[in-house]
């Protein structure tokens, strides 16, 4: 195995390169990655266009997007020339003198190209690239702008559509006039598991143009480049992953005149498209799932969910490079009182949270598709869940209620924590919530609390802000402190218990019955704290309320919508009929995974679409959002809905069960395609190759030219790893997707102990009878019904002795890092794949997980046809065996597979054509070619 390090530096003597950009292109966009001396000196790559650097660092966007957008601009634009001082001399400016930096850092590259006067302090009218707030639809007497209410798409003009777009788009770019001088811009968050400011800078309007050109509304690009590069957003899949911001990005200025291209080319579409011909107002359209403008609604939307995780990041900001824009909504009136900064006391500076009793009852979920607004792919389908009585906490729990686990010492605890989480809170060293700030000295408990833009005295009647990890821990400290009201212990809330305490007047049934009851289609930010269902929802404030603040719903539960999201036990999933949109057709389905927890109600800062009553968002468990919780008992199991396995979908709809009418506790498990007995018997056929021979039973009907040279595929495999002589480190071997386990015992015969497992607990079961010396029979298939039972039997040389080299269970090759990180399997001199990448549902966490498990010098075979199927694997996970959507070409999966493998360490030594044969019946057979390579 390879270092990537040690790869790029072999690619380094290719001295300057020429970088395409186009004529609005200030600056070009490259790789950059940095290491540190103890004297804090930087070295920087300097291979602009390195193939590995450039698949990494596009954010999403393929190697082969990225060197097409290259190709693309160089033939159609000018063409800029960097020397190999540009990134020197970049590194050595800085808008913070050198002095007061400990570490030049690699995103630092970014600093002093012109941007930080323009941008250090309040923005001009200039700074807006669409219309600026005091004219904008949704602007108060007070000149400060909040969200429209949602659009109703059974009557859409171009007035109101353009309206809408321009709410979104001033909002968002309201929001960003935050940010003080060019440093926030591209300073990386703490956490580093997103994207800097930058990235969303440029990320909306690209969408806008990417999705409008998918539904055949645009034909041609703004910006090719910046729409390739600004395309996917971050994948938050792992706390640890810092990889994302080593890179030169293009300047705010370049990004604002980007901004004004697309405001002009989306408002043009908004005016003059055919398909929004609405005869000057008189004839408005319907807009439903159809027609070629739900795409650009979902775009306002998109928008909208950026500009609340946005407005995360600002809360992570240092404050100094924050500012309160002029045009920026007030925040709550409570905001600006007085409150002491520890020890708060229940009753004075928070309010008592009672459990209140919860009826049994019956929710409906789903959005029905004759509903008049945008919704998400995920909205759509229907459940009916059976929620037997529960007891919720009044409202969401407190600063203050939370500050009594602080100074117990939960967060240092380990008891009230499951093992990743404490690895999260370790690895993040977290002793309090992220938005607390130390407000005295070390152990005094002393906190202020941040908000957007400003640091205010602690909110002790506000809800906590926190992620999934830190409320369970608290549940399971207040059960231990003060007990549950029923025999099970504290939780949080679940999607459909949110659905029954929401006000009657807005919940999912009113809203089937009338469109009204959805408050945000009928109410804008700014009257929408007020009345008897008022809530801190659609930006009515900038900022948390006391949990009191608003009137109870019909059930006596406080902020039921609004105020902050609730952490749920559901994971994302989908409902019965679900089914992707083409437009966006991988929105949802990557996060059905098991490893996303849903989101329910909103906070102060959900607009559109997030404000909706049908809304259905989720974040992964560590991730932090204006997000809280509420206390939740019940004595039957939580009616969620889990998933044990990843959901996929074959065409669109999927095999889930999910798709029950009704639930209880509803786990939602893939159907396992290796579980039957026919499958079972091929396999055994495949693995076992002379079994038969007893019988009388060719494993191929003989004639002339019978390809025999295609069996004993499993053997060939492991026999080629052996051939290429690994380093022997610990002698060992693993097999990834075994089956039924003939690779493994060809293995065995070499090294000294096999690991083999696979998902088909069919498969790892008859493996394992034929390691015990059972006797195991299948069937071989000769016509129709006909079939010959035989005794399967093993190689030659596959003796006892051997057998006991191998241990089998069953797992997911998707889970690699885990398992070594919990000691499920360890690190092997060999590693191999058999026709297991294109059936896997995330084959890129597999082969990013091969990287933990290969000792150095070790080697991995992997063999695979690359034929990709929707029932095993979700499209937008394919490695190759499709067109990219920018310039047409074709892409292929062993192109894409030797970018990975270099990216994760490996480099190709050995690359071959592996025949095999899979028997149908006596007179058809299977003749595959897979392309085996090893690494």
């Amino acid at each position: 195995m390879i270092s990537k390090a040690g790869r790029n530096l072999n690619k380094l003597a290719g001295g300057t390169r020429r970088l395409a950009g186009s004529s609005s292109l200030s600056s070009s966009l490259w790789s950059a990655s940095a290491v540190s001396s103890p004297a804090s000196s930087v070295v920087v790559t300097r291979s602009l266009l390195d193939k590995t650097n450039a698949q990494r660092h596009v954010i999403g966007s393929s190697s082969f997007q990225w060197k097409k957008a290259l190709s693309t601009l160089s033939e159609e634009s000018e063409k800029r020339q960097y020397d190999t001082n540009t990134t020197d001399s970049l590194l050595n400016k800085s808008s913070t003198p050198k002095s007061s930096r400990a570490l030049v850092e690699a995103w630092m590259v970014n600093l002093n190209r012109g941007d930080d006067k323009w941008l250090s302090g309040p923005r001009t009218p200039d700074w807006f690239t669409g219309v600026p707030p005091t004219s904008c639809p949704g602007v108060d007497t007070n000149g400060k702008i909040r969200s429209l209410p949602l659009p109703n798409l059974n009557a859409v003009t171009r007035q109101s559509a353009k309206e809408y777009f321009d709410n979104s788009w001033t909002l968002f770019e309201t929001l960003f006039a935050g940010l003080k001088g060019e440093e926030p811009f591209y300073r990386p968050p703490v956490h580093g598991i997103r994207h800097p400011q930058i990235f969303y800078y440029g990320h909306t309007p690209c969408l806008y143009i990417n999705k409008l050109r998918v539904s055949g509304v645009l034909t041609k690009p703004v910006n090719a480049y910046f729409e390739s590069i600004f395309e996917l957003g971050v994948d938050e899949m792992l706390w640890d992953d810092m990889h994302k911001n080593d890179m030169l990005w293009p300047t705010v200025f370049d990004i604002h005149n980007y901004r004004k291209d697309v405001y002009e080319t989306v408002v043009n579409a908004i005016l003059t498209h055919p398909s929004l011909d609405d005869c000057n107002g008189t004839k408005p359209v319907k807009v439903d799932q159809d027609h070629p403008m739900w795409a650009l609604f979902l775009g306002f939307e998109h928008e909208r969910i950026h500009l609340e995780t946005s407005s995360v990041l600002f809360r992570e900001t240092p404050i100094h490079l924050v500012q309160t824009p002029k045009n920026w909504p007030f925040m709550h009136p409570s905001a600006e009182k007085d409150s002491v900064s520890t020890k708060p006391m229940e009753g004075a500076h928070y309010p008592s949270n009672r459990m209140i009793s919860v009826s049994s009852s019956a929710v409906d979920l789903g959005k029905p598709p004759s509903f008049p607004s945008f919704g998400w792919d995920n909205e759509y389908g229907h459940r009916t869940v059976n929620v037997p009585s529960f007891h919720a906490s009044e409202h969401m729990v407190t600063n203050g209620e939370f500050w009594e686990f602080v100074s117990d010492g939960g967060y240092r605890d380990q008891q009230y924590w499951c093992e990743d989480s404490w690895n999260w809170r370790t690895h993040r060293n977290m002793k309090w919530p992220f938005f607390w700030q130390p407000d005295g000295p070390a152990g005094s408990h002393e906190f202020s609390l941040r908000t957007i833009f400003e640091v205010v005295p602690m909110k002790w009647d506000w809800p906590v802000d926190i992620n999934y990890y830190e409320a369970k821990a608290f549940c399971r400290w207040k059960t231990e402190k003060d007990g549950s009201p029923t025999s099970q212990p504290l939780r949080v809330l679940t999607e459909a218990e949110h659905h029954v305490i929401r006000h009657k007047h807005n919940n999912l049934d009113s809203a089937r019955s009338s469109v009204e009851a959805d408050k945000v289609m009928v109410t804008g930010g700014l009257d929408f704290a007020s009345g008897p269902t008022g809530a801190n929802l659609n930006m009515a404030f900038s900022s948390q309320n006391p949990v009191n603040y608003f009137a109870p719903s019909h059930t006596g539960h406080r902020d039921t919508t609004g105020n902050a999201w609730e952490w749920t036990e559901d994971h994302f999933n989908p409902l019965k009929g679900f089914e992707v949109h083409h437009v966006y057709d991988d929105f949802s389905t990557p996060c059905f995974d098991g490893k996303h927890h849903m989101i329910v109600g909103g906070s102060y800062i959900s607009t559109g679409d997030e404000a909706s009553v049908f809304a259905r968002f989720h974040f992964r468990p560590h991730f932090l959002q204006h997000s809280g919780f509420r206390l939740v008992a019940s004595e039957d199991a939580p009616p969620c809905t889990t998933l044990e396995q990843p959901v996929y979908f074959s065409g669109t709809t999927g095999p889930s069960s999910t798709d029950d009418d009704s639930s209880g506790n509803n786990t939602s498990d893939p159907v396992n395609v290796y579980e039957t007995d026919d499958l079972l018997h091929m396999y055994l056929g495949l693995h076992y190759p002379t079994s038969g021979e007893a019988e009388g039973v060719d494993p191929i009907l003989m004639h002339t030219n019978a390809p025999l040279h295609g069996l004993r595929f499993p053997q060939r495999v492991a026999q080629l790893l052996t051939s290429l002589n690994p380093e022997r480190t610990n002698n060992r071997a693993l097999d990834i997707g075994c089956a039924v386990g003939g690779a493994s015992f060809e293995l065995a015969k070499t090294f000294d102990q096999v690991d083999a497992f696979d998902f088909s607990e069919n498969f790892i079961a008859a493996a394992k009878q034929m390691q015990s010396g059972e006797q195991v029979r299948f069937r071989i298939p000769m016509e129709a019904d006909i079939g010959e039972d035989v005794t399967a039997v093993h190689e030659e040389g596959v003796s006892e002795v051997v057998r006991e080299h191998v241990n089998f269970f069953t797992g997911d090759a998707c889970r690699l890092k885990e398992y070594v990180e919990s000691g499920t399997v360890g690190t092997y001199d060999g590693v191999v794949l058999s026709n297991l990448l294109c059936r896997l549902p995330n084959p890129v966490a597999c082969l990013h997980g091969l990287s933990h498990v290969v000792n150095k010098g070790g080697i991995v075979v992997m063999v695979t046809p690359f034929s990709w199927l929707e029932e095993y694997t979700h499209r937008s996970e394919w490695l190759g065996g499709f067109h990219d959507p920018v310039s047409g070409d074709p892409i292929y999966s062993s192109d894409r597979l030797e970018d990975i493998m270099e990216e994760v360490g490996f480099e190709k030594i050995y690359d071959e054509e592996m025949p095999l044969v899979i028997r149908e019946h006596q007179r058809k057979y299977q003749y595959i070619i897979s392309q085996a390579t090893a690494w």
